[in-house]
């Protein structure tokens, strides 16, 4: 049997009686300790690195530390004492509840987010789930005399609460961790339910062209294709769109905010459904970010955005060829597709 997998296998039966409530799991840490105390003493012994004092005291360090956060240092007190001890459900599960919440709360903040959290927003999170942790780590740590015998006090501790909730908040404290540490992460990577797109595609610009509005005002009109030839592995269900104009043109021109979109069937145009919904307003923000959803992977789609003039006045044909032009040089705007998707 190769020997990586002999030690992994211990590893395994060493946590199984970590987190077991029996004499057995008693054994197994016992041995496990044994173990790992002659590994290290042979590190020690092969590498010069551990024989420096401040390298050979962090270790020790780390070792209380891993011993303080599960309370290994403590005894059990026995189930037929009297009093009776307490038990902590309620309150292990208490401090669950907080991360989790905790981690729904930051799930809600990022819905329709156009950018990942803020360092500020994910330190408060992180805060709070330590917070709770930390109230796990008491329960582990809390601790007792043990009862004296024949008038002779003991120097012992024991744990302030019987062992069914020592094993309980163990495992409470590990899965704490684990929820808290995927919300953080998945906040972090984009990947949170309505979050932020991660992702940028530069879009494909079209030929700007002169409109006409309803009011009869000159307009311009640019083109955007979304397609396999963007996504060679299909187009994404959800997208957000983000329109940017540079700030010669935002002198005269601003951003409609109404975006059309079409399904390109091969010469004939069909009214996507649902249509493209703006999300930010180009008063309010550097750029107009659309919602595009219900997209399939498979067909091509024409988006129509257009340019409207900031002033009531109708602007003139040379400012409309100015902007054309700029448009066409791709200086002057700027489309990109935010997606989940790594592609």
């Amino acid at each position: 049997m190769p020997k990586w997998w002999r030690q992994t296998g211990f590893f395994i039966w060493f946590f199984l009686g970590v987190f077991t409530d029996s004499r057995r799991g008693w054994k197994r840490r016992r041995a496990a300790i044994k173990y790992l105390g002659r590994r290290l003493d042979r590190v020690k012994v092969e590498n010069p690195l551990t024989r420096i004092p401040i390298i050979a005291r962090m270790g020790e360090l780390l070792r209380d530390a891993a011993c303080w956060i599960v309370g290994w240092n403590l005894g059990y007190v026995d189930a037929g004492a009297s009093p009776a001890p307490r038990a902590a459900y309620g309150e292990a599960t208490s401090l669950l509840t907080l991360v989790i919440t905790n981690g729904v709360a930051l799930t809600l903040s990022q819905l329709q987010a156009t950018v990942r959290p803020s360092p500020w927003l994910i330190f408060m999170y992180a805060v709070v789930a330590v917070t709770g942790m930390f109230g796990l780590v008491s329960i582990l740590n809390a601790s007792q005399p043990e009862k004296p015998e024949a008038g002779i006090s003991s120097p012992y501790l024991l744990h302030s609460y019987e062992r069914g909730s020592i094993m309980f908040t163990r495992f409470v404290l590990l899965s704490s961790f684990v929820v808290a540490f995927l919300f953080g992460w998945l906040a972090w990577a984009g990947q949170l339910p309505g979050q932020t797109f991660s992702f940028e595609k530069e879009a494909e610009l079209g030929f700007p062209q002169e409109h006409m509005f309803k009011d009869k005002t000159r307009g311009i009109m640019i083109p955007v294709s979304l397609g396999v030839k963007l996504f060679p592995n299909g187009v994404p269900p959800q997208l957000n769109m983000q329109i940017t104009i540079n700030a010669e043109l935002k002198m005269t021109w601003e951003v409609e905010p109404v975006v059309l979109g079409f399904i390109d069937e091969g010469g004939t145009e069909k009214r996507m459904d649902p249509q493209p919904v703006v999300l930010t307003e180009t008063e309010k923000a550097e750029s107009t970010t659309v919602l595009l959803d219900g997209l399939s992977r498979d067909k091509r789609y024409l988006l129509k955005t257009y340019l409207h003039a900031r002033e009531k006045d109708t602007p003139s044909q040379q400012d409309v060829a100015k902007a054309i032009e700029s448009i066409n040089s791709r200086k002057g705007m700027r489309v990109i597709f935010l997606t989940k998707e790594k592609k």
